[in-house]
């Protein structure tokens, strides 16, 4: 696609690129604390850091070397609190959304800022590589995952760009100006968890510069369970966001069934299997099935079923 020629450097050239990292947490004060503890023992400057919580924890570890400010909200919800860390950071050129439970490799920041400086006005939205991704295998710990990034230390990973349909939210970079231009903002009918919330905004972001995978911006997403949402709400949600989805932006059926199918398969697999969070699962997603029959279908009901 053409984004390693010079014309595309018009913005960030021969000035330093102004990014910041924004964190969204709820209830999950163990991984934030840990998160921030790695980030303040790496050997490279840290941007600032925006944290977002629908309260305050004091139980949460902050370094004092790292720039930390805290931003609260009466109410819950990712895309919420994405959006409000959005506004804090306002005077910057990019925005790193870090999952609370996302590692950076230690030369993440380096990689980001040194592409962004030659490639940043043409992309709309980067994400990192994911070299270990606990969601696809019940979580990693801590410990293993440092332990995934000790190990990558001796691979040599490609600065390719590589075009994405979607970022991943667990590490997406936006990029603020195009964001302000187009007063571009998640959807917040996406409530709590906000299933899906970083295929939404993509689809936003998509229409205004490239989205990108940086193939040596690495990390790995611990997928850690703790403080997430009932498994009966993320059910109801496998069906109503990317059905939402969907709609909003004219997808085919054939994008709904994508992002819904291999879910409910997954969990009947597990129900049958025993697995009391499938189960549950798979009662949300046989709910939301209903509601769509019924013509009733609709993302904000688990804010009733919470």
């Amino acid at each position: 696609m053409g984004y390693c020629g010079p014309s595309v450097a018009k913005r960030f050239t021969n000035k330093t690129v102004k990014i910041a990292i924004g964190i969204a947490s709820a209830g999950r004060p163990k991984p934030l604390s840990l998160l921030l503890e790695y980030l303040g023992s790496l050997n490279v400057e840290i941007p600032e850091i925006f944290i977002c919580t629908p309260n305050k924890d004091q139980e949460v570890t902050r370094p004092p070397e790292l720039r930390v400010t805290w931003l609260t909200t009466a109410r819950g919800g990712l895309c919420l609190q994405r959006n409000i860390l959005l506004q804090a950071a306002k005077g910057m050129d990019f925005l790193v959304y870090f999952d609370d439970d996302f590692l950076p490799r230690g030369d993440y920041f380096i990689n980001l800022t040194s592409r962004l400086a030659i490639n940043g006005s043409s992309i709309a939205a980067l994400t990192g590589l994911v070299i270990g991704d606990g969601v696809t295998c019940g979580g990693i710990s801590f410990l293993d995952g440092l332990k995934q990034l000790e190990c990558s230390s001796s691979f040599t990973f490609q600065p390719n760009l590589t075009p994405v349909f979607n970022c991943y939210g667990c590490n997406m970079v936006v990029n603020l100006k195009t964001i302000r231009e187009h007063s571009l903002r998640f959807d917040e009918n996406l409530p709590m968890y906000g299933w899906l919330e970083d295929v939404e905004f993509s689809l936003q972001l998509r229409a205004f510069g490239a989205l990108v995978l940086a193939g040596n911006c690495v990390g790995v997403h611990l997928g850690s369970p703790e403080g997430r949402q009932g498994a009966r709400c993320l059910g109801y949600s496998q069906v109503a966001n990317p059905y939402y989805i969907c709609r909003k932006h004219h997808l085919s059926s054939a994008n709904f069934l994508h992002y819904f199918l291999f879910r409910l398969l997954k969990n009947t697999a597990g129900a049958l299997g025993d697995n009391p969070v499938r189960r549950a699962r798979l009662a949300g997603n046989l709910l939301a099935l209903r509601h769509l029959v019924q013509g009733t279908l609709d993302p904000r009901y688990i804010s009733q079923m919470a």
